[in-house]
């Protein structure tokens, strides 16, 4: 990847050929895979965000230009996308300003993106890449801890378990899977929706694919559940059904996609566990003692996330 200065430098170059004249570049964010700068002008913001060649980033520019070309307006217009040497970069509107959040223009948008289906294929690959893709971080986090910590192998031989369920519970009532078509789905729905003026956007297509809606749903009134204050998921749903009932195949799996979820962040704990690396720049963590404490309280929210994930696959 290039340097940071570097970064600018391309930038501002490729950036005179669409935009006024800019009074900075500033970087917000950095993530393993991109990262992401704002550029200002004399009255507005562009985002851009920066990665590997054939990366998140070449993935975001696809989406929003197919989404854009399908007439879709509730998603950040591309204003430039070009590569260099060994990074792509992308420029769009930054979506920010006033709004009011109204679930049912997110329902209503939804449904828009979800209503691009696939020529061919069903949901039934999907769910199983889902279900093997989680399969197999499972293995790598047991053969981690078969060597550092055995015991810990206990609560990863519990997350085998939900995971057996869930593929059982897939096969089980594998025709929803095969009688659902596979949509465009956005696949990384939590903290991506913006109210601005009478619109709900929708940003950060980097994992968007074909795929079963349900899961981009459950993910969804998951996340606004915890975040948004009163959120009714049931006015949200009614939109996104055009006024008609939630079919049963539907209901049942995004209740299987939650449980999905919950357990990916569960295995996503154990990595927290491994490293501990949301809390190295804590000072606080100075010893052996202090990461002890942290994995142990770790290790809690993990038998509670266990427990429950049970408890909701049992409902299935």
């Amino acid at each position: 990847m290039v340097l940071d200065s570097d970064d600018k430098l391309l930038i501002k170059k490729e950036c005179r050929k669409c935009l006024p004249a800019i009074r900075d570049i500033h970087k917000v964010k950095e993530s393993s895979w991109s990262r992401v700068y704002h550029i200002l002008t004399a009255d507005q913001t562009f985002f851009c965000k920066a990665g590997p060649l054939s990366s998140a980033v070449t993935n975001e520019h696809r989406a929003l230009s197919f989404l854009f070309a399908k007439g879709l307006r509730c998603v950040p217009e591309v204003i430039r996308y070009w590569e260099g040497r060994s990074s792509a970069f992308l420029v769009t509107r930054f979506i920010q300003g006033p709004g009011h959040y109204d679930a049912g223009r997110l329902g209503s948008n939804f449904a828009q993106v979800h209503s691009l289906k696939h020529q061919r294929d069903n949901c039934q690959d999907f769910t199983a890449g889902l279900i093997s893709g989680m399969e197999n971080e499972l293995s790598d986090l047991q053969y981690w801890w078969g060597k550092v910590n055995p015991k810990r192998v206990r609560l990863l031989n519990e997350a085998g378990s939900i995971l057996n369920k869930m593929r059982s519970l897939y096969k089980k009532k594998k025709k929803f899977f095969i009688a659902q078509r596979a949509s465009f789905i956005h696949m990384d729905a939590q903290d991506a929706v913006i109210p601005c003026g009478d619109e709900m956007y929708l940003v950060d297509w980097h994992m968007a694919r074909y795929g079963d809606p349900a899961c981009d749903l459950a993910r969804l009134c998951a996340y606004e559940r915890q975040q948004t204050t009163h959120f009714d998921q049931e006015y949200l749903m009614k939109a996104y059904c055009g006024g008609k009932e939630l079919e049963e195949s539907m209901a049942w799996r995004m209740c299987f996609y939650h449980a999905g979820s919950e357990a990916a962040l569960l295995l996503y704990s154990f990595g927290d566990c491994a490293n501990l690396v949301r809390y190295r720049a804590s000072p606080l963590v100075v010893g052996q003692r202090e990461e002890g404490f942290l994995g142990k309280l770790l290790d809690h929210k993990i038998e509670k996330s266990l427990h429950q994930i049970h408890s909701d696959l049992e409902r299935l």
